[in-house]
Protein backbone atom coordinates (compact mmCIF):
# COMPACT_ATOMS: atom_id res chain seq x y z
CA UNK A 1 0.00 0.00 0.00
CA UNK A 2 2.90 2.22 1.18
CA UNK A 3 4.49 1.80 -2.02
CA UNK A 4 1.62 2.21 -4.21
CA UNK A 5 1.28 5.83 -2.67
CA UNK A 6 4.93 6.50 -3.95
CA UNK A 7 4.11 5.26 -7.13
CA UNK A 8 1.12 7.95 -7.42
CA UNK A 9 3.23 10.62 -5.76
CA UNK A 10 6.34 10.16 -8.67
CA UNK A 11 3.42 9.86 -11.24
CA UNK A 12 1.79 13.13 -9.96
CA UNK A 13 5.12 14.95 -10.44
CA UNK A 14 6.09 15.24 -6.76
CA UNK A 15 9.64 16.92 -6.44
CA UNK A 16 11.03 13.88 -4.31
CA UNK A 17 10.20 10.43 -3.48
CA UNK A 18 11.52 8.96 -0.69
CA UNK A 19 12.12 5.17 -0.52
CA UNK A 20 13.60 2.54 1.75
CA UNK A 21 16.82 0.53 -0.04
CA UNK A 22 15.50 -2.58 1.78
CA UNK A 23 12.49 -2.61 -0.36
CA UNK A 24 14.64 -3.73 -3.32
CA UNK A 25 15.84 -2.70 -7.00
CA UNK A 26 12.61 -3.79 -8.40
CA UNK A 27 10.43 -1.70 -6.45
CA UNK A 28 12.83 1.12 -6.57
CA UNK A 29 12.82 0.80 -10.66
CA UNK A 30 8.60 0.63 -10.04
CA UNK A 31 8.61 3.95 -8.42
CA UNK A 32 11.18 5.40 -11.02
CA UNK A 33 9.31 4.48 -13.87
CA UNK A 34 5.68 5.97 -12.03
CA UNK A 35 7.34 9.09 -13.51
CA UNK A 36 5.74 10.79 -16.52
CA UNK A 37 8.44 11.70 -19.16
CA UNK A 38 9.81 15.33 -18.59
CA UNK A 39 9.02 15.00 -15.07
CA UNK A 40 11.64 16.46 -12.76
CA UNK A 41 10.61 14.42 -9.65
CA UNK A 42 13.85 12.16 -8.21
CA UNK A 43 14.14 9.57 -6.00
CA UNK A 44 15.81 9.46 -2.81
CA UNK A 45 16.45 6.11 -1.72
CA UNK A 46 16.77 5.19 2.31
CA UNK A 47 18.79 3.60 4.67
CA UNK A 48 17.87 3.74 8.64
CA UNK A 49 20.65 1.99 10.91
CA UNK A 50 19.04 2.50 14.69
CA UNK A 51 21.29 1.40 16.67
CA UNK A 52 25.18 2.16 15.36
CA UNK A 53 26.76 3.84 12.47
CA UNK A 54 28.51 1.35 10.34
CA UNK A 55 32.70 1.64 9.26
CA UNK A 56 33.86 3.47 6.26
CA UNK A 57 34.27 0.83 4.29
CA UNK A 58 30.77 -0.06 4.76
CA UNK A 59 29.14 3.22 4.68
CA UNK A 60 30.81 3.33 1.34
CA UNK A 61 29.89 -0.31 0.12
CA UNK A 62 26.19 0.64 1.21
CA UNK A 63 25.97 4.15 -1.10
CA UNK A 64 27.61 2.24 -4.56
CA UNK A 65 24.61 0.17 -4.14
CA UNK A 66 22.10 2.53 -3.32
CA UNK A 67 23.06 4.52 -6.12
CA UNK A 68 23.70 1.00 -8.71
CA UNK A 69 19.76 0.96 -7.44
CA UNK A 70 19.00 3.66 -8.86
CA UNK A 71 18.90 6.18 -6.10
CA UNK A 72 18.84 9.68 -7.47
CA UNK A 73 19.88 10.95 -4.05
CA UNK A 74 21.12 8.99 -1.40
CA UNK A 75 19.95 9.02 2.44
CA UNK A 76 21.58 7.11 4.75
CA UNK A 77 20.85 7.58 8.48
CA UNK A 78 22.56 6.03 11.49
CA UNK A 79 23.11 6.07 15.21
CA UNK A 80 26.13 8.16 16.50
CA UNK A 81 27.50 6.09 19.30
CA UNK A 82 30.80 8.31 19.79
CA UNK A 83 32.00 11.43 17.39
CA UNK A 84 34.03 9.80 15.19
CA UNK A 85 30.12 8.23 14.25
CA UNK A 86 29.48 11.72 13.05
CA UNK A 87 32.51 12.86 10.92
CA UNK A 88 32.27 9.34 9.11
CA UNK A 89 28.71 10.34 7.82
CA UNK A 90 30.29 13.87 7.31
CA UNK A 91 32.90 12.13 5.10
CA UNK A 92 30.71 9.92 3.12
CA UNK A 93 29.07 13.18 1.74
CA UNK A 94 32.38 14.09 0.23
CA UNK A 95 33.62 10.66 -0.62
CA UNK A 96 30.35 9.48 -2.69
CA UNK A 97 29.52 11.34 -6.15
CA UNK A 98 25.99 12.77 -6.59
CA UNK A 99 23.54 14.16 -4.08
CA UNK A 100 23.81 12.63 -0.36
CA UNK A 101 22.11 13.11 2.98
CA UNK A 102 24.34 11.40 5.59
CA UNK A 103 23.07 12.27 8.81
CA UNK A 104 23.89 10.48 12.91
CA UNK A 105 20.54 10.25 14.79
CA UNK A 106 21.09 11.06 18.77
CA UNK A 107 22.99 14.01 20.71
CA UNK A 108 26.66 12.35 19.69
CA UNK A 109 24.99 12.84 16.07
CA UNK A 110 24.50 16.66 16.32
CA UNK A 111 27.49 17.77 13.89
CA UNK A 112 26.04 15.56 11.47
CA UNK A 113 23.11 18.04 11.53
CA UNK A 114 25.04 20.84 11.70
CA UNK A 115 27.77 20.62 9.32
CA UNK A 116 26.35 19.19 6.31
CA UNK A 117 26.67 22.62 4.40
CA UNK A 118 30.32 22.39 4.90
CA UNK A 119 30.96 19.42 3.69
CA UNK A 120 28.45 19.57 0.85
CA UNK A 121 25.21 17.41 2.07
CA UNK A 122 22.45 17.87 -0.39
CA UNK A 123 19.91 18.67 2.37
CA UNK A 124 19.69 18.76 6.55
CA UNK A 125 16.99 18.04 8.76
CA UNK A 126 15.81 20.54 11.52
CA UNK A 127 12.48 20.93 13.67
CA UNK A 128 10.14 23.35 13.39
CA UNK A 129 10.31 23.67 17.26
CA UNK A 130 11.87 22.70 20.35
CA UNK A 131 10.23 19.78 21.65
CA UNK A 132 8.74 18.84 17.55
CA UNK A 133 11.89 16.82 16.21
CA UNK A 134 11.16 14.36 13.89
CA UNK A 135 14.18 12.14 14.96
CA UNK A 136 16.64 12.37 17.64
CA UNK A 137 18.91 14.74 17.85
CA UNK A 138 17.64 17.41 15.37
CA UNK A 139 18.24 20.98 16.44
CA UNK A 140 15.51 23.38 15.61
CA UNK A 141 15.48 25.63 12.42
CA UNK A 142 16.10 28.97 14.35
CA UNK A 143 19.32 27.64 16.04
CA UNK A 144 20.64 26.03 12.76
CA UNK A 145 20.43 29.45 10.80
CA UNK A 146 21.06 32.27 13.67
CA UNK A 147 23.52 30.54 16.06
CA UNK A 148 25.32 28.17 13.64
CA UNK A 149 25.27 30.24 10.68
CA UNK A 150 23.74 27.05 8.42
CA UNK A 151 23.59 29.13 5.40
CA UNK A 152 27.15 30.72 6.16
CA UNK A 153 29.29 27.61 5.81
CA UNK A 154 31.41 26.56 3.30
CA UNK A 155 34.14 23.95 2.65
CA UNK A 156 36.77 26.38 4.34
CA UNK A 157 34.23 26.92 7.18
CA UNK A 158 36.52 25.86 10.76
CA UNK A 159 35.01 23.83 12.83
CA UNK A 160 35.47 24.34 17.04
CA UNK A 161 33.23 23.20 19.68
CA UNK A 162 32.99 22.15 23.40
CA UNK A 163 32.93 19.30 24.35
CA UNK A 164 31.88 17.34 27.40
CA UNK A 165 28.59 15.61 29.45
CA UNK A 166 26.35 16.65 30.05
CA UNK A 167 26.72 19.63 27.20
CA UNK A 168 23.38 20.67 26.13
CA UNK A 169 23.04 22.93 28.64
CA UNK A 170 26.42 24.91 27.69
CA UNK A 171 25.81 28.62 26.66
CA UNK A 172 29.52 28.45 24.91
CA UNK A 173 28.29 27.91 20.94
CA UNK A 174 26.23 31.10 21.44
CA UNK A 175 29.01 33.57 22.49
CA UNK A 176 31.64 31.70 20.32
CA UNK A 177 29.68 31.63 17.37
CA UNK A 178 28.15 35.30 17.99
CA UNK A 179 31.87 36.28 18.69
CA UNK A 180 32.80 34.93 15.35
CA UNK A 181 29.71 36.94 13.49
CA UNK A 182 31.41 40.03 15.27
CA UNK A 183 34.76 39.80 14.03
CA UNK A 184 33.94 37.87 10.33
CA UNK A 185 35.86 34.76 11.27
CA UNK A 186 34.81 31.93 8.98
CA UNK A 187 34.05 29.35 11.78
CA UNK A 188 31.50 27.70 13.90
CA UNK A 189 31.22 26.32 17.32
CA UNK A 190 29.57 23.02 18.24
CA UNK A 191 28.58 21.22 21.41
CA UNK A 192 29.81 17.94 21.80
CA UNK A 193 28.62 15.24 23.52
CA UNK A 194 31.73 13.61 24.48
CA UNK A 195 31.77 10.05 26.90
CA UNK A 196 34.66 8.70 24.85
CA UNK A 197 37.68 11.27 25.05
CA UNK A 198 39.87 9.00 23.09
CA UNK A 199 37.56 8.84 20.38
CA UNK A 200 37.01 12.57 20.27
CA UNK A 201 41.01 13.60 19.98
CA UNK A 202 40.85 10.52 17.22
CA UNK A 203 38.15 12.88 15.96
CA UNK A 204 39.80 16.59 16.24
CA UNK A 205 43.01 15.07 14.52
CA UNK A 206 41.64 13.02 11.83
CA UNK A 207 38.60 15.18 10.62
CA UNK A 208 40.45 18.12 10.79
CA UNK A 209 38.50 19.88 13.59
CA UNK A 210 40.81 23.64 14.48
CA UNK A 211 40.28 23.17 18.42
CA UNK A 212 37.70 22.96 21.58
CA UNK A 213 36.77 23.95 24.97
CA UNK A 214 36.79 21.14 27.41
CA UNK A 215 34.13 21.04 30.26
CA UNK A 216 33.56 18.40 33.19
CA UNK A 217 33.91 15.89 33.16
CA UNK A 218 37.05 15.58 30.90
CA UNK A 219 39.60 18.63 31.85
CA UNK A 220 41.95 16.03 33.91
CA UNK A 221 41.30 12.90 31.27
CA UNK A 222 42.14 15.25 27.91
CA UNK A 223 45.51 16.30 29.09
CA UNK A 224 46.96 13.09 28.84
CA UNK A 225 46.17 13.21 25.00
CA UNK A 226 47.49 16.25 23.78
CA UNK A 227 51.15 16.45 22.25
CA UNK A 228 51.36 19.53 23.83
CA UNK A 229 50.67 21.27 27.42
CA UNK A 230 51.25 24.95 28.37
CA UNK A 231 53.50 25.05 31.81
CA UNK A 232 50.92 26.42 33.83
CA UNK A 233 48.09 23.89 32.52
CA UNK A 234 50.67 21.23 33.53
CA UNK A 235 51.38 22.24 37.08
CA UNK A 236 47.35 22.72 37.39
CA UNK A 237 46.89 19.01 36.00
CA UNK A 238 43.69 20.42 34.35
CA UNK A 239 43.20 22.07 31.09
CA UNK A 240 40.30 23.82 29.07
CA UNK A 241 41.41 24.65 25.77
CA UNK A 242 42.64 22.70 22.89
CA UNK A 243 44.09 24.11 19.27
CA UNK A 244 44.81 21.78 16.88
CA UNK A 245 47.80 23.38 14.70
CA UNK A 246 46.73 23.40 11.12
CA UNK A 247 50.27 22.33 9.75
CA UNK A 248 50.96 18.90 11.66
CA UNK A 249 47.97 18.12 13.24
CA UNK A 250 49.64 18.65 16.94
CA UNK A 251 47.11 19.46 19.71
CA UNK A 252 48.29 21.90 21.89
CA UNK A 253 46.30 22.40 25.41
CA UNK A 254 45.95 25.35 28.04
CA UNK A 255 43.91 25.78 30.74
CA UNK A 256 42.14 29.72 30.84
CA UNK A 257 40.10 29.05 33.79
CA UNK A 258 42.35 29.93 36.68
CA UNK A 259 42.66 33.78 35.52
CA UNK A 260 39.00 34.32 34.79
CA UNK A 261 38.15 33.47 37.74
CA UNK A 262 40.62 34.62 40.22
CA UNK A 263 40.49 38.17 38.35
CA UNK A 264 36.65 38.60 39.06
CA UNK A 265 37.15 37.37 42.69
CA UNK A 266 40.02 39.72 43.41
CA UNK A 267 38.03 42.61 41.19
CA UNK A 268 35.55 42.26 43.69
CA UNK A 269 37.45 42.28 46.82
CA UNK A 270 39.54 45.45 45.65
CA UNK A 271 36.53 47.18 45.20
CA UNK A 272 34.95 46.48 48.60
CA UNK A 273 38.40 47.29 51.23
CA UNK A 274 35.56 47.13 53.97
CA UNK A 275 35.49 43.76 54.10
CA UNK A 276 38.73 43.08 55.22
CA UNK A 277 40.77 43.59 51.70
CA UNK A 278 44.66 43.03 51.06
CA UNK A 279 46.87 45.64 51.81
CA UNK A 280 48.56 44.68 48.60
CA UNK A 281 46.63 46.42 45.82
CA UNK A 282 48.71 43.89 43.58
CA UNK A 283 47.49 40.48 45.69
CA UNK A 284 43.92 41.15 46.60
CA UNK A 285 43.43 37.78 47.69
CA UNK A 286 46.93 38.07 49.91
CA UNK A 287 46.54 36.69 53.04
CA UNK A 288 42.77 35.31 52.91
CA UNK A 289 41.90 32.01 53.78
CA UNK A 290 40.53 30.46 50.63
CA UNK A 291 38.19 27.41 50.62
CA UNK A 292 37.36 25.69 47.41
CA UNK A 293 34.55 23.33 47.07
CA UNK A 294 34.82 20.27 44.38
CA UNK A 295 38.22 18.11 43.33
CA UNK A 296 37.74 18.29 39.80
CA UNK A 297 39.42 19.97 37.21
CA UNK A 298 37.85 23.32 37.67
CA UNK A 299 38.54 22.70 41.50
CA UNK A 300 42.01 22.22 40.17
CA UNK A 301 42.57 25.62 38.33
CA UNK A 302 40.92 27.73 40.84
CA UNK A 303 42.87 26.30 43.78
CA UNK A 304 46.04 26.76 42.08
CA UNK A 305 45.33 30.27 41.19
CA UNK A 306 44.21 31.58 44.75
CA UNK A 307 48.30 29.70 45.31
CA UNK A 308 49.59 32.04 42.72
CA UNK A 309 47.87 35.30 43.72
CA UNK A 310 48.93 34.78 47.17
CA UNK A 311 46.60 33.50 49.19
CA UNK A 312 47.13 32.68 53.15
CA UNK A 313 45.98 29.12 52.68
CA UNK A 314 43.60 27.14 50.63
CA UNK A 315 41.60 24.20 51.49
CA UNK A 316 39.99 22.09 49.59
CA UNK A 317 36.34 20.71 50.59
CA UNK A 318 34.83 17.44 49.20
CA UNK A 319 31.63 15.23 50.10
CA UNK A 320 34.51 12.03 49.37
CA UNK A 321 37.35 13.25 51.80
CA UNK A 322 39.95 11.25 50.01
CA UNK A 323 39.61 12.96 46.54
CA UNK A 324 40.13 16.39 48.53
CA UNK A 325 43.33 14.75 50.10
CA UNK A 326 44.47 14.01 47.02
CA UNK A 327 44.11 17.08 45.07
CA UNK A 328 45.56 18.86 48.53
CA UNK A 329 48.59 16.80 48.21
CA UNK A 330 49.30 17.06 44.58
CA UNK A 331 49.21 21.06 44.78
CA UNK A 332 50.75 21.15 47.70
CA UNK A 333 52.01 24.17 49.70
CA UNK A 334 49.30 26.09 51.88
CA UNK A 335 46.74 23.65 50.94
CA UNK A 336 44.63 21.01 53.21
CA UNK A 337 41.68 18.60 52.92
CA UNK A 338 37.87 19.08 54.73
CA UNK A 339 35.06 17.16 54.40
CA UNK A 340 31.56 18.82 54.10
CA UNK A 341 30.36 17.69 56.67
CA UNK A 342 33.57 18.96 58.48
CA UNK A 343 32.81 22.36 57.13
CA UNK A 344 29.36 22.20 57.71
CA UNK A 345 30.51 21.74 61.59
CA UNK A 346 32.54 24.90 61.38
CA UNK A 347 35.80 23.26 61.77
CA UNK A 348 36.70 24.83 58.73
CA UNK A 349 36.67 28.98 58.03
CA UNK A 350 37.94 31.27 55.82
CA UNK A 351 37.13 34.76 53.91
CA UNK A 352 36.88 33.74 50.17
CA UNK A 353 34.26 30.48 49.36
CA UNK A 354 34.44 28.99 45.67
CA UNK A 355 32.35 26.51 44.47
CA UNK A 356 33.78 24.63 41.55
CA UNK A 357 30.71 21.65 41.46
CA UNK A 358 28.01 21.70 39.60
CA UNK A 359 24.92 21.25 42.31
CA UNK A 360 22.35 24.31 41.93
CA UNK A 361 22.99 23.93 37.93
CA UNK A 362 19.73 24.31 35.85
CA UNK A 363 17.72 22.48 36.06
CA UNK A 364 18.50 22.14 39.71
CA UNK A 365 18.46 25.35 40.82
CA UNK A 366 16.73 24.62 44.00
CA UNK A 367 20.34 23.21 45.48
CA UNK A 368 22.94 24.12 47.18
CA UNK A 369 26.27 22.35 47.78
CA UNK A 370 26.48 24.01 51.48
CA UNK A 371 24.06 25.34 53.83
CA UNK A 372 23.15 29.34 54.62
CA UNK A 373 25.07 28.49 57.78
CA UNK A 374 28.15 28.00 56.06
CA UNK A 375 28.09 30.88 53.83
CA UNK A 376 27.63 33.11 57.03
CA UNK A 377 31.09 32.50 58.15
CA UNK A 378 33.01 33.48 54.74
CA UNK A 379 33.03 37.69 53.57
CA UNK A 380 32.88 36.63 49.44
CA UNK A 381 31.40 33.69 47.39
CA UNK A 382 32.14 32.85 44.28
CA UNK A 383 30.01 30.14 42.63
CA UNK A 384 31.50 28.50 39.09
CA UNK A 385 27.52 27.70 37.62
CA UNK A 386 26.63 30.53 35.56
CA UNK A 387 23.14 29.02 34.90
CA UNK A 388 21.10 30.41 36.26
CA UNK A 389 22.18 33.57 37.14
CA UNK A 390 21.60 34.13 40.54
CA UNK A 391 21.84 30.44 42.13
CA UNK A 392 21.12 29.04 45.55
CA UNK A 393 24.26 29.71 46.72
CA UNK A 394 24.69 33.28 45.81
CA UNK A 395 21.54 33.85 47.02
CA UNK A 396 22.56 32.91 49.97
CA UNK A 397 25.64 35.17 50.42
CA UNK A 398 23.30 38.30 48.82
CA UNK A 399 20.63 37.66 51.53
CA UNK A 400 23.36 37.62 54.43
CA UNK A 401 25.23 40.63 52.88
CA UNK A 402 28.45 39.08 51.40
CA UNK A 403 29.62 39.69 48.32
CA UNK A 404 28.62 37.49 45.19
CA UNK A 405 30.04 36.55 42.03
CA UNK A 406 28.59 35.35 39.42
CA UNK A 407 29.73 32.27 37.04
CA UNK A 408 29.38 34.46 34.63
CA UNK A 409 32.35 36.48 34.71
CA UNK A 410 34.65 33.33 34.52
CA UNK A 411 32.74 31.88 31.92
CA UNK A 412 33.00 34.61 29.99
CA UNK A 413 36.62 35.75 30.64
CA UNK A 414 37.69 32.15 30.36
CA UNK A 415 35.88 32.36 26.80
CA UNK A 416 37.28 35.29 25.69
CA UNK A 417 40.80 34.07 26.30
CA UNK A 418 39.60 30.76 24.11
CA UNK A 419 38.55 32.79 21.44
CA UNK A 420 41.95 34.54 21.74
CA UNK A 421 43.68 30.77 21.23
CA UNK A 422 41.22 29.86 18.50
CA UNK A 423 41.78 32.78 16.24
CA UNK A 424 44.71 35.22 17.22
CA UNK A 425 42.15 38.03 17.60
CA UNK A 426 40.79 39.88 20.74
CA UNK A 427 37.59 38.46 21.83
CA UNK A 428 34.20 41.21 22.09
CA UNK A 429 34.25 39.87 25.65
CA UNK A 430 30.97 42.99 25.96
CA UNK A 431 29.50 41.23 23.15
CA UNK A 432 29.60 38.04 24.95
CA UNK A 433 28.76 38.81 28.42
CA UNK A 434 25.08 40.45 26.40
CA UNK A 435 24.59 37.20 24.90
CA UNK A 436 24.60 35.43 28.44
CA UNK A 437 23.03 37.79 30.43
CA UNK A 438 20.01 38.00 27.90
CA UNK A 439 20.15 34.18 27.64
CA UNK A 440 20.01 33.81 31.47
CA UNK A 441 17.23 36.82 32.27
CA UNK A 442 14.95 35.22 29.66
CA UNK A 443 15.08 31.98 31.41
Amino acid sequence: ERLGVLRKAAELGADFVDVEYKCGPERIASVKNARPSQSNTRVIVSHHDYKKTPSSDDLKDLATGMLESGADVVKIASTANTTSDAFRMLQLIEETPGPVIALAMGEMGLPSRLLAPKYGGFLTFGALDSGKASAPGQPTLVDMLQTYNLRGQNGGTKVFGVIGSPIRHSMSPLIHNAAFREKGVDAVYLPFLVEDVDDFVFSLKHFGLSGCSVTIPHKETVLKLCSEVDPVATRIGAVNTLVRNDGDGAVRACNTDWVAAISAIERKLAAQPSTGGSADPEFPLSGKRVVVLGSGGTARALAFGAIERKAASVTIANRTLGKAQKLAAELGGATSATSLTDLEEGKTEGEVLINTTSVGMSPNTQESPVTAQVVDRFDLVFDAVYNPLKTRLLSHAEDRGKLAVSGVEMFVGQAAEQFKAFTGMDAPEDLMRMKVLQKLERK
